[in-house]
């Protein structure tokens, strides 16, 4: 199929601009954008496809997407900063900042054990209905009272609980929910166009529908695995794209955004914390989230080395560099970045094509295509990254 294509992209980069252009020619696209900073300067800002399912309504500059695990990314920044305020210590335990969350054998683990996923409390039992996705009082009390799956220290990916336990650190030491400090400290002086949370319905036109690529329409698991008991831990498969989901408290999954904003917000920490001008992190922080923390054999992504809350490029969770740290979303969203060559991108759609745990590629067609372009780009780029911004 043939796409009209919206946006720039320098001719230095033109690459990524073709693997964007073969999504779309090969089917495997409804709607997406794609954007990319170098050393904090917006070089490729590109948006094509439809916004609905039914392929009538053009994606528009303005359009915004499901984020789903790239909020993780979003969670993490407030955690660094508040570490960087005093507010937090890496190597606190938890319940220092919230006593509750000390019950059940949990006393000892740390808020650095939280950042790398091992908690030890990667889901609920037994399982949550999806209406306690809405209350942040029953979920962080479920938390707070759950004992640990695995001993603490173990690697088990929380892809539901990790922005739970972060927002409510977050909550207990500035009295803030975490989207409102996000808003206050990231979007609003960065002038992001983020949303961790649906802040206002009148952006609701602006949301990209959901249209489903693949041949399954939810995640796959192996029956009895630790993934399916982690995952069915909370009942949210049916309205993970409603509405009600988007207006909770959600911050480990339920951002809003395009990649243009997620591609400025990465530049913070590529350029080691501070962008044109403006110190946003500490440069001790950024340097220590983007470096590794942790490599580990996880129960569900199997071995993952992370930084601070950040995937780090390894043989089995692999990036475009070996210098760059990334995450995902849900359906086929993704966010890279690299302090080396100092770029920053990110891919936003409405296209969901969903991961199989059972398989060790957990790397989409139209993820792969774009990542072997940036690879070169990198290279290319190599040492031009980490200035004052």
């Amino acid at each position: 199929m043939t796409v009209d294509v919206h946006g720039f992209c320098d001719e230095r980069f033109q690459p990524l601009a073709d693997a964007f252009v073969a999504n779309f020619e090969e089917g495997l696209e409804a709607g997406a954008s794609l954007a990319m900073t170098h050393q904090g300067r917006m070089v490729v800002d590109l948006w094509a496809g439809t916004r609905d399912e039914e392929g009538k309504l053009p994606w528009e500059r303005d359009t915004i997407a499901h984020l789903f695990s790239i909020t993780k990314i979003l969670v993490v920044m407030c955690t660094l900063k508040l570490v960087d305020e005093g507010l937090l210590e890496l190597d606190a335990p938890v319940a220092r900042y919230w006593p509750e969350f000390g019950q059940a054998g949990k006393s000892t683990v740390t808020v650095r054990q939280v950042l790398l996923h091992q908690a030890g409390v990667p889901g609920f039992d037994p399982p949550l209905p999806f209406e306690a996705l809405l209350d942040w009082e029953q979920l962080t009390a479920a938390i707070a009272t759950e004992p640990p799956w695995f001993e603490p220290g173990v690697s088990c990916y929380h892809p539901l609980t990790f922005g739970i336990v972060l927002g409510e650190l977050a909550r207990r030491v500035t009295g803030t929910m975490v989207s409102d400090y996000f808003d206050i400290h990231f979007t609003k002086p960065l002038g992001v166009d983020l949303q961790m949370g649906l802040k206002n319905d009148r952006d609701l036109p602006r949301i990209a529908t959901p249209v489903i690529m693949s041949a399954s329409a939810g995640i796959s698991h192996e029956p009895g695995s630790v993934s399916e008991r982690v995952f069915n831990s909370l009942d949210a498969d049916v309205a993970i794209f409603s509405v009600e989901h988007l207006r909770a408290e959600s911050p480990s999954s339920n951002g809003l955004g395009n990649a243009r904003s997620l591609a400025r917000a990465g530049a913070v920490l590529t350029l080691g914390g501070k962008l044109d001008g403006r110190r946003y992190l500490s440069e001790s922080i950024a340097r220590q989230a983007t470096t590794e923390q942790s490599y580990a054999e996880d129960l569900i992504l199997g071995p993952l080395r992370l930084g601070l809350g950040l995937g780090l490029h390894s043989p089995t969770f692999p990036a475009p560099r070996p210098t760059t740290f990334h995450w995902g979303g849900l359906g086929g969203s993704w966010h890279v970045m690299d302090c080396s060559s100092g770029v920053s991108c990110a891919y936003t759609m409405n296209g969901y094509a969903f991961p199989d745990f059972n398989s060790d590629e957990l790397i989409d067609r139209r993820q792969q295509r774009c990542w072997d372009a940036l690879a070169k780009i990198m290279k290319d780029l190599e040492g031009e990254g980490r200035s004052d911004g």
